[in-house]
């Protein structure tokens, strides 16, 4: 094979190596980016989550409040609670679009937190204590109603932590991955190289160090013209050397000529 075509082959080669390196960081990064927003999503709904909830808690502690002071002076704390929790479960369904039916069955368990709170003040306030406690820890009261919401809140909290820390973890991952893939394309890119340095100084180095040789020798006046170098073969040295053998040849059928001629 000819050098050329063996530098080319090595191009090549390396060119694939260099671009499957660049098709892999590309990847790797663009999906980085797609687990990085996705993370802000998640941080978003946690976090309007986690406010939600603080909310809610404060519906009930204003209306158990109302409850146990038998005054109405808490209800515009309980109505700007409500207020703030349903729009934390608004952004968390705008934030969010899969859960929009789950966000729809809270908003309901929340009025009907705030429904069974009212009457159960209004029945301390009004009727006593019996009455209101019936409200607070009977069936359907109070105590269960809000204790199912909650329960339904901390299971999508819960939810959308865990989905943050897989999210995270595919991250992770994924750079890993790239790392390694990136690794392994840039040491096939290198072994290829000195590869193909090696196999080259193996095949150059001799045959020039040969016609080294022998320009040095005819070049301080050496007579012997009889010396040939190896011209087989079809890559450059070979049409070097097949040169160099005829112009060897060329001078010695001369000096030879010359030599007749003298004797004669």
């Amino acid at each position: 094979m000819k050098i050329s075509r063996i530098m080319n082959l090595v191009i090549v080669i390396v060119l694939i190596a260099l671009s499957a390196l660049y098709f892999i960081t590309q990847r790797s990064l663009t999906h980085n980016k797609e687990v990085i927003r996705h993370q802000v999503i998640l941080s978003d709904a946690s976090s309007v989550m986690k406010d939600a909830r603080y909310h809610v808690v404060q519906v009930q502690q204003f209306l158990t409040d109302m409850g146990a002071t038998r005054s109405d002076e808490a209800l515009p704390e309980v109505d700007e609670s409500l207020k703030g929790a349903m729009k934390n479960l608004q952004e968390l369904a705008k934030i969010m679009p899969s859960y929009r039916s789950r966000v729809n069955e809270l908003e309901k368990q929340l009025q009907q937190v705030y429904k069974v709170g009212r009457e159960m003040a209004s029945a301390y306030i009004n009727n006593g204590t019996d009455a209101g406690n019936a409200l607070m820890k009977g069936t359907g009261g109070l105590d269960q109603e809000s204790a199912r919401l909650a329960e339904s809140l901390e299971k999508i909290s819960n939810e959308l932590s865990d989905q943050l820390d897989n999210s995270a973890a595919s991250s992770i991952q994924t750079l890993e991955d790239s790392e390694f893939l990136s690794l392994i394309s840039s040491l096939i890119s290198g072994l290829v190289i000195v590869g193909v340095i090696v196999v080259l100084r193996r095949r150059v180095l001799p045959d020039l160090n040969s016609l080294e040789s022998s320009l040095h020798n005819i070049s301080v006046g050496a007579r012997d013209l009889t010396v040939r170098l190896d011209d087989k073969g079809k890559d450059e040295l070979a049409s070097v050397a097949h040169s160099f053998n005829v112009f060897i040849k060329g001078i010695h059928s001369l000096v030879v000529t010359q030599q007749g001629q003298s004797a004669q």
